[in-house]
């Protein structure tokens, strides 16, 4: 069965029943709006906590390639975190469309970031990006705390990049 989703908010209907079934559902869709949960904000915190903590241990054992696939994992976790501040539907984790092109959500200094945040394969070059990427993660998390009243979190976050520093 087919209910409003905030997924079909741009459906293009082709047929329809002689109700017009679809046309409501889109138009009860369009009418709707993505809200995180206490939950998604930790499951996304906690992934980028992951990903910060893996590039690290990869960079030091000099595997480049996996420490740069978790810089990028990171990289796309930070879009996703800022689609959830903009209360747009992210993509799957994992799922690159709509973060650049026509179709983003992100403004013009988001998308300057998420470019700018690469390394080689050196370990010191991993670090500082990591570390570049940390105040605008602070940032997100901050606005997660005060919108779902949580505690503030900092002391985690420094303990998690403390080795990197």
């Amino acid at each position: 069965m087919i209910h409003p989703s905030v997924w079909l908010q741009k459906i293009k209907i082709i047929k329809d029943s002689e109700s017009g079934f679809l046309q409501n559902t889109a138009k009860k869709s369009k009418e709707m709006k993505y809200d995180y949960t206490t939950q998604d904000y930790f499951d996304w915190r906690n992934k980028c906590f992951a990903h910060v903590h893996e590039a690290y241990r990869r960079a030091m054992r000099g595997e480049y390639y996996y420490s740069l696939h978790d810089l990028d994992a990171l990289r796309q976790l930070m879009a996703i975190g800022w689609y959830m501040e903009k209360s747009a539907q992210p993509n799957a984790y994992g799922d690159w469309a709509k973060i650049e092109g026509s179709r983003t959500k992100l403004n013009k200094s988001e998308l300057t970031l998420l470019a700018s945040w690469t390394a080689s394969r050196n370990a010191n070059e991993i670090m500082k990006t990591l570390l570049r990427i940390k105040p605008y993660f602070i940032e997100l998390c901050r606005h997660f705390s005060r919108r779902l009243s949580l505690s503030n979190d900092e002391g985690l976050i420094n303990s998690v990049f403390h080795r990197i520093e």
